[in-house]
């Protein structure tokens, strides 16, 4: 959709200067040379206009060149008339930062003078700028406010343009018939006052209306009258737009021949205007067109080049869409690390667009990259076990000898011995923390989208968006908490709430859940191990509800202890003992977390010589039903 934009803008740099050309290129230069003072200045100032959009890098030596000549002359009218030429030269280049600061300078200024005209006109320009930097809010606001004062002061003309500006930026948004509406509005206003230049300019952009609708007959009417026109007017930037558009239209109609000729064309067009706004798309077209034709080394490549340009430009949707199809290609192609760092940045950059799928796919790809990383983590630890063993082997050729020799020797060499085995034990009981936490990680995401899987498709988009939402923030935090032995016990309750909320998603709210945490414990800075109460909970949910036909209910129950955090889970479902009858006959699950979670107590316990245990009580002998697991857990106040 980015290209739709620089229609918009097109619409103010044609527009909205308050000079006229009436010089050519050549005969401007030529007085160049001869000229000093405020007439260089003049002359600066309209070529520097005059060439604008054609070659907008070029206008900005210029624009420079004369706003240090205003300086110097203590021209203010002049200077800020530059500054705002510079402005849409450097919009046009594609250096969208200095465009808005250009702008606002302009725009502090009109407003000093107050000048309805030109304050309605900054305005239009920065809402311009911010539409292209992906801000539609700010976009909106600056169209509406300089709509409303080109309506107090009755500039029909200045009307027309706030409403093709808003048009197109509901066209962006995906609001077809809302753009449509505007558009029709500002094209009745320019053919009032024969008005062509914009008339054809709003023609391209119902062409564009028209192909999201799936009109293409309407479109590609449209789309040849804007291109014949701006041929005709020489706005070669507007040009290459408008067989973008017509090169969208056969690739959208399955014909990747005839569009890939239309984006070259464009391609040769926006290299000449120095157009890196349009390269980045033109080359994200060509990216789409050999990728439908399975020719995907072509396709990565200017897939590519689009990620640089738009990147340059700060093009974050283009970037966002030129890096996930790139994505794609190096995971179709084993290249997993590069696949996974491309949509991991595109995740970043944009969650918003990043969708169920992607999220699946970048989830496969992390799990290859992990799962490459652990092969290589284990050959080395294989090759130092190796090697540790021949070392243990000498160690006792030689304590052979040294016992031969004297029973001094011996009994030196065998306390350093018991010395070396305490430490050896020590690093193998980390190691097996270790791996015990890489073991959890993957598992607790299993569970997670297994939750959350049925809901995502039975849904709406908007719910299914916040699933994904509360997902990536479950995840966020699995993946920082497993990382470390201790964590916040607020970061411990919050993973927790937001598993059993997605759990709850997933079973329809067939059953409820409450947490209670003792005051003492929130006005303290305590740290536990994480994921500890979380098997638990997931065997509550999974077992104990299994087959119930009433709503369960979870209770946990945190309060501070004398020597850590009890933490009290109970259930009212079938019953500890039954639930593990359950599991046996269904033979299609088997709780891994809980065994784990009791080796992780045990190497807790001899590792730091913390209390810390796992009692699990069915309350069917208590005539209730359900299960009580209750959990002394370890803290460190940090």
């Amino acid at each position: 959709m980015n290209k739709f934009l620089y229609v918009c803008f097109g619409l103010l740099l044609i527009l909205f200067r308050s000079y006229a050309f009436h010089h050519t290129r050549d005969s401007l230069d030529a007085l160049l040379h001869i000229q000093l003072g405020k007439d260089r200045l003049n002359t600066l100032i309209e070529l520097s206009d005059h060439i604008t959009y054609s070659s907008p890098a070029e206008a900005i030596s210029l624009a420079n060149e004369a706003i240090r000549l205003a300086e110097n002359l203590d021209e203010r009218t002049l200077r800020f008339k530059t500054l705002k030429i510079r402005g849409y030269a450097n919009g046009y280049a594609g250096n969208t930062q200095q465009s808005i600061f250009d702008m606002q300078e302009g725009l502090k200024q009109y407003t000093a003078e107050r000048d309805s005209i030109k304050i309605a006109e900054a305005l239009s320009d920065l809402g311009y700028l911010y539409q292209s930097q992906g801000a539609f809010d700010k976009a909106l606001r600056n169209f509406q406010q300089s709509l409303s004062i080109r309506e107090k002061i009755g500039d029909q003309k200045g009307i027309a343009y706030s409403l093709n500006n808003i048009g197109a930026l509901y066209w962006e948004l995906g609001k077809a018939d809302e753009a449509l509406d505007y558009h029709l509005q500002a094209i009745a206003f320019f053919k009032e006052n024969n008005m062509d230049e914009e008339t054809g300019i709003a023609t391209a952009n119902l062409g564009e209306i028209y192909l999201i609708k799936e009109e293409y007959d309407k479109a590609l009417h449209f789309f040849n009258q804007a291109l014949a026109l701006n041929r005709k007017l020489g706005h070669h930037i507007f040009e290459a737009n408008n067989l973008n558009s017509i090169g969208s239209l056969y690739l959208k109609k399955n014909e990747p021949g005839k569009a890939f000729r239309y984006f070259s064309k464009a391609v040769v067009i926006q290299e000449k205007a120095g157009d890196k706004n349009g390269l980045a798309l033109s080359h994200y077209h060509l990216g789409l067109t050999y990728q439908k034709q399975n020719l995907l080394n072509d396709a990565l490549h200017h897939f590519n080049i689009s990620s640089s340009f738009a990147d340059t430009v700060h093009g974050n949707d283009l970037l966002v869409k030129s890096l996930v199809h790139a994505a794609a290609i190096n995971n179709q192609s084993g290249n997993y690390k590069i696949a996974y760092a491309e949509l991991n940045r595109a995740k970043q950059l944009n969650d918003s667009i990043f969708n169920l799928e992607r999220t699946r796919q970048f989830e496969e790809l992390k799990a290859r990259y992990e799962t490459e990383r652990h092969i290589l983590e284990n050959k080395n630890l294989k090759q130092r076990n190796y090697n540790n063993n021949i070392i243990i082997r000498q160690h006792r050729i030689l304590l052979i000898m040294i016992i031969m020799l004297s029973l001094l020797i011996v009994l030196t060499i065998w306390l350093y011995l018991q010395k070396r085995r305490s430490a050896d034990k020590l690093k193998a009981l980390e190691m097996e923390q270790k791996l015990l936490r890489s073991q959890m990680n993957p598992h607790f995401v299993f569970n997670t989208l297994t939750a959350i899987q049925n809901n995502i498709l039975q849904k709406t988009v908007r719910e299914g968006v916040n699933l994904i939402s509360s997902l990536a923030s479950l995840m966020r935090l699995t993946l920082e908490n497993s990382a470390n032995e201790f964590i916040p016990f607020e970061k411990e309750l919050q993973s927790l709430q937001l598993y059993l909320m997605l759990q709850q998603e997933r079973y329809m709210d067939q059953f409820d859940f409450q947490t209670e945490v003792d005051p003492l414990i929130k006005e303290n800075d305590f740290w536990v191990p994480p994921m500890l109460a979380q098997p638990f909970v997931e065997n509550a949910i999974e077992h104990g509800f299994c087959g119930i036909n009433y709503k369960g209910i979870i209770s946990i129950t945190y309060r501070l202890a004398e020597k850590g955090i009890l933490c009290e889970i109970t259930d009212n479902g079938i019953g500890y003992h039954s639930g593990m009858n359950k599991q046996k006959e269904n033979c299609n699950h088997h709780s891994y977390g809980i065994d784990i979670t009791r080796q992780r107590i045990k190497i807790l316990r001899n590792k730091y010589r913390l209390n810390a245990r796992i009692d699990i009580s069915d309350l069917s002998t208590q005539n209730l039903s359900g299960t009580k697991v209750t959990i002394l857990m370890p803290i460190k106040q940090l």
